[in-house]
């Protein structure tokens, strides 16, 4: 042990001048130029090994310019690896592979040639990142796409208040197809298969529900203004189309996440089918019975029902009047069961749908028929439910959106069956031409409690054949025709003295017949 002790004594600290390399390529290495070269190599490829005399555990205040750019290196792409926005995990690991390549360079000067294998990988990472960075920012950029008038009105009325992006519209429009309906067009009829999915865009289009036409559900210019929830009737087929695509969603085997989240999406549609059905009938009801109301004589009450041909001459007065029941060959169209096709209209008559429509596909709560020439945005069933599939992000705002719609259907639809039960309340007290201060104030309250505005309230009294001084007056002017103003002063103040006592009775608990036998 001691002689090879003093062997390599002798040979690291013998004299200078003596060459020490085999190597034909470098004959004179000396032995001071190994020492220093091995000390040159131990500093630069210290962070490689792991040992209690490496750089990385060294004080950072003994750290050289290389130890530093591999510890920031590699905690840079440390911190990249836990972001999960894909912009920022390139951005980090752009920065990292750029601090690889100066580390890199500055290890070819020392090493010569090994270094060259390990600065190219680097520097293909680096150009990969920065391409697909580029790529990804040119396809999500918001930033110079156009859109007509009418494609900008539709995404600012029913996608921008979910949150959908420009582009993710964009992508709405590439799948759907503009049909052009002309005027008096079925739309779709109730109780059809539905195949597509529709948003009206320009023009007027009423909804029926069983040959009675709902305001709530109809659409026309200016309704997003003038209705409580906006311009909801303007989607056709989203409560059936939200039902079924739930349920597919939910039926498919390896669905994720996101997609189990729609099984509640499924049971509020439901609900919402269920309130907009229950809403539809009751308005119905409503006005069927408004219309028959006007339409039958007084006669025909007093006597009883009246006969088929007193019936069908008040149908028809009352769809020429008001226009809320459909003639005979729109309800009798309404009860088939045709086919949907929102291409009936196309452009070309003789071309067929790409889609043949199948069994079990939704049906049509309601017939949707086009007053004026109309234009709509129409999205064929499997080719929606397959872009929304392939970007999650625009299937959470598209229905977001559809969601809307159908929650604004059923506040449109109760707005309208209050303002059909202030007209029958109003109806009923203003029928003997005459107004109590009490109902009156039962009116003034009806209207508090459930919205309706003074406009509505001034134009059924116009209906009704009233104006805004009787109405105030509390009695019609034909009711005082002949009757001097002394003598309708007269009876204004024994009338208000009489609801004076009426009240003073009410607060005592006693009644007139208490009163006149002297007994309470």
């Amino acid at each position: 042990m001691l002689s090879l002790r003093v062997c390599r004594i002798r040979r690291f600290g013998g004299s200078r001048s003596r060459p020490l390399s085999s190597d034909p390529l470098r004959p004179n290495l000396q032995a001071t130029d190994i020492v220093a070269m091995k000390r040159r190599k131990r500093l630069y490829m210290a962070p490689w090994k792991f040992g209690y005399r490496t750089a990385l555990l060294a004080h950072p205040k003994h750290w050289d310019l290389g130890t530093w750019l591999v510890n920031l290196a590699s905690t840079i792409q440390l911190i990249g690896f836990t972001m999960s926005d894909i912009v920022l995990l390139r951005t980090l690991s752009i920065c990292s592979s750029t601090l690889w390549i100066i580390f890199y360079i500055r290890q070819l000067r020392i090493l010569g040639k090994a270094m060259r294998v390990p600065l190219a990988w680097v520097t293909t990472f680096f150009f990969v990142h920065s391409t697909m960075l580029a790529v990804h920012l040119i396809r999500n950029s918001d930033t110079g796409m156009r859109f007509t008038r009418e494609e900008m009105d539709l995404f600012e009325e029913h996608f921008l208040p979910t949150g959908m992006k420009p582009r993710h519209f964009r992508k709405l429009l590439n799948v759907a197809i503009w049909v052009d309906y002309p005027k008096g067009a079925d739309i779709v009829h109730e109780r059809d298969p539905l195949s597509c999915l529709a948003i009206i865009v320009k023009g007027r289009v009423v909804g029926y529900k069983n040959g009675v036409r709902l305001q709530a559900i109809s659409s026309f210019p200016g309704a997003k203004d003038l209705r409580p929830a906006g311009d909801a009737g303007a989607w056709i087929g989203d409560i059936g189309w939200l039902e079924d695509f739930s349920k597919r969603t939910r039926m498919r085997k390896n669905s994720t996440a996101t997609d189990r989240q729609l099984e509640e999406g499924q049971r509020i549609a439901q609900r919402m089918r269920q309130e907009v059905e229950i809403q539809s009938s009751q308005l119905e009801a409503m006005v069927r019975g408004e219309n028959e109301l006007e339409a039958a004589p007084s006669s025909a009450v007093a006597q009883g029902a009246p006969k088929p041909a007193e019936q069908a001459l008040a149908r028809k007065r009352a769809a020429e009047g008001n226009g809320k029941v459909l003639d005979k060959a729109i309800v009798g169209r309404a009860d088939a069961t045709s086919i949907l096709r929102p291409y009936r209209n196309w452009p070309n008559p003789t071309l067929e749908p790409p889609v043949q429509i199948c069994r079990g596909t939704p049906k049509a709560l309601y017939t949707y028929r086009a007053k004026t020439s109309s234009r709509a945005l129409v999205f064929h069933h499997s080719k929606l439910e397959a872009l929304l599939q392939s970007d999650p992000e625009l299937k959470t705002a598209f229905l977001a959106s559809a969601t809307a719609a159908v929650v604004g259907k059923i506040v449109n639809l109760s707005d309208q069956t209050a303002l059909q039960h202030y007209r029958e309340n109003l109806r009923a007290v203003l029928f003997n031409g005459k107004l109590l201060p009490e109902e009156k104030k039962f009116l003034r309250e009806f209207r508090r409690k459930h919205a309706v505005t003074y406009e509505e309230h001034i134009k059924m009294l116009n209906t009704l054949g009233w104006s805004e001084d009787e109405f105030n007056d509390g009695a019609q002017a034909r009711t005082l025709r002949g009757v001097e103003k002394k003598t309708y002063e007269r009876i204004q103040r024994r009338k208000s003295t009489l609801l004076r006592h009426d009240t003073e009775l009410q607060e005592l608990a006693e009644d007139h017949d208490a009163v006149d036998d002297g007994s309470q």
